[in-house]
């Protein structure tokens, strides 16, 4: 009988009898690609498109928890990770100068946009689904920001929200706490204001 390998992170799976006197070398090798899995953090230098992939058993670039898009890329890029439909979590740091589309297989990519980050997962059917985008509320609890803020998408901010500058509304937004501009407030979604403006 083969080896197999687990679903997600691709871990080998020994077969029963085999591996005599080597079982220890998987094992140590499961480890390590654990160790990546839940903490591990990869850096990539982006030129053009980027391609992660999570190989049967063996070190490579997808298996990561955090990945960091850094670089000053000519245009939006795509990062494309293989095998596609796989069930796995990240967190995507795009510090690059442009916007990047991670996708897994045939299903809906997930945008993260410059110098955002994103934690993300992949459904096992080809979607790749942020969980601080416009496919779920966003909540933050006390905001301060010292330059220009904002708000677009499903967003709820409670406790005190102060920003430096202007504050944009988009979309559904409910501030619940103090709000504090020092020059203006543009609305051009539906907000709604609680607790003084």
């Amino acid at each position: 009988m083969s080896e197999t390998y687990t679903a997600s992170n691709s871990l080998i799976k020994p077969a029963t009898g085999t591996d005599a006197g080597v079982w220890g070398n998987e094992l140590n090798l499961n480890f390590d690609l654990l160790d990546t899995a839940i903490d591990g953090v990869e850096y990539i230098a982006v030129t053009g498109t980027v391609s992660l992939v999570i190989a049967d058993g063996a070190a490579s670039n997808g298996r990561y928890k955090v990945v960091v898009f850094q670089g000053s890329p000519a245009g939006p890029f795509v990062v494309t990770l293989t095998p596609s439909n796989l069930q796995k979590v990240f967190w995507l740091v795009n510090e690059t100068t442009q916007s990047l589309s991670f996708s897994n297989g045939a299903g809906t990519p997930l945008t993260v946009p410059a110098n955002t980050t994103n934690p993300a997962f992949c459904d096992g059917a080809g979607n790749v689904i942020g969980l601080l985008s416009g496919n779920t509320a966003t909540v933050f609890n006390g905001v301060t920001d010292t330059g220009n803020l904002s708000v677009a998408g499903t967003s709820t901010l409670t406790g005190a929200v102060t920003t430096g500058a202007n504050l944009t509304v988009d979309g559904i937004s409910f501030l619940l706490g103090g709000f504090t501009t020092n020059t203006t407030a543009f609305v051009g979604g539906l907000a709604q204001f609680t607790g003084g403006v």
